[in-house]
C-alpha cells in the first residue's frame, strides 16, 4: 500500500482569544484536554490558557474533520 496523501497534526494550528484574560493562543491539536458532546450547544473541544487557567471551549466544526479522530483518542 502507498499513501498519496495525509495530514501532519503538526500543522495544524488554531488562534483563538481566552474567554477570561483575553489572552491571544496559538493552540495546537496537543493542546485539546478533551471533547465534549452537548446536545443542545453542539459539540466542543477544551483547551487550558497558560496564562490565567481557563477552560476555553472551541467548537468542533472550527477543527479540521481529518484532525477530529486525534482529539477522541487523546494526545497524538
Amino acid at each position: 500500500m502507498r499513501v498519496i496523501s495525509a495530514y501532519d497534526p503538526k500543522e495544524f494550528k488554531h488562534v483563538s482569544t481566552c474567554q477570561q484574560c483575553h489572552t491571544r493562543l496559538e493552540v495546537t491539536i496537543k493542546d485539546f484536554l478533551r471533547v465534549i458532546h452537548d446536545q443542545r450547544d453542539g459539540s466542543a473541544t477544551v483547551y487550558r490558557c497558560p496564562m490565567c487557567n481557563h477552560e476555553n471551549w472551541v467548537d468542533l466544526k472550527l477543527i479540521p474533520p481529518q484532525f477530529h479522530y486525534l482529539l477522541e483518542k487523546g494526545k497524538p
